[in-house]
């Protein structure tokens, strides 16, 4: 499917202030509300619009549990409740509830609805697992690059698993949905997250005709250098048998592509 052609629209990244990345986790952790119960070496509690920051990472609620250790009050936990939403650069997640761990970096949310800004994906899921600043995974889930106002396609899977790292995303028992109808399963499927392209197969597809009867199409690409690559597409047709065809580009220095 692409996406390009089915949606448009996406949601626009709020500005952040400019950190530095690598000393952003030793800034001090702030937390600011309309009350607040404080106990230094224990657990605070702050109610009416709490906000929760350091760097450019903020949790917003409006109930949270501030906990530190009893014997050398380092921060240890925050738990958001209530109307939560998560902000971070090119991620947001809404939720119902959320628990973030300081030292580990790791925040679990609830009842999530997300938004990854520079792919313009969203969905849904049950609980979402944020891991520092590139892995995030989600339970019984939902992943779409359509507007926000649409759904013309997406991914609805069990287990979702998204790797900044490595640039792909791991999903397990998904199915993909086309205007709320499941047109295709997978036990497994691995997809990109950016544009680094990567050997391997391409989404396969099935078509049906009076001529060929069903065909399945299934399309393998291999990343041969940066500036050239090769496709094969095989097409099995119930009516005529198999049928291959290749296609192969190269990036000349002026960038124009030979095919």
């Amino acid at each position: 499917i692409d996406a390009n052609k089915l949606c448009e629209g996406y949601y626009l990244q709020p500005k952040y202030p400019k950190i530095d990345p690598a000393t952003e986790d030793q800034l001090p952790v702030t937390v600011k509300s309309d009350e607040a119960s404080f106990i230094s070496k224990g657990t605070s509690e702050f109610t009416g619009k709490v906000v929760a920051s350091q760097g450019t990472k903020f949790i917003y609620a409006s109930k949270a549990e501030v906990a530190h250790n009893p014997q050398s009050g380092e921060l240890e936990s925050i738990t958001a409740i209530g109307d939560v939403r998560i902000m971070q650069p090119n991620l947001r997640v809404d939720g119902s509830k959320a628990v973030a761990d300081i030292p580990e970096d790791r925040k679990v949310i609830n009842n999530a609805v997300y938004r990854i800004y520079d792919r313009h994906a969203r969905g849904i899921a049950e609980t979402l697992v944020i891991d520092g600043k590139t892995k995030m995974n989600l339970k019984d889930s939902t992943y779409t690059t359509c507007a926000p106002d649409s759904n013309a396609w997406y991914l609805k899977a069990s287990r979702t698993e998204f790797n900044r790292e490595t640039g792909r995303a791991q999903a397990w028992d998904a199915k993909l949905y086309v205007k709320d109808t499941p047109i295709f399963y997978w036990p497994y499927v691995n997809f990109p997250i950016d544009k680094r392209r990567q050997t391997g197969f391409l989404q396969p597809s099935l078509e049906n005709s009076t001529r060929n009867g069903s065909t399945l199409i299934a399309p393998f690409y291999w990343n041969m250098a940066p500036n050239y690559d090769f496709t094969i597409r095989s097409n099995y047709m119930s009516k005529r048998g198999f049928k291959f065809d290749t296609k192969t580009r190269y990036l000349t220095k002026d960038r124009k592509s030979v095919v």
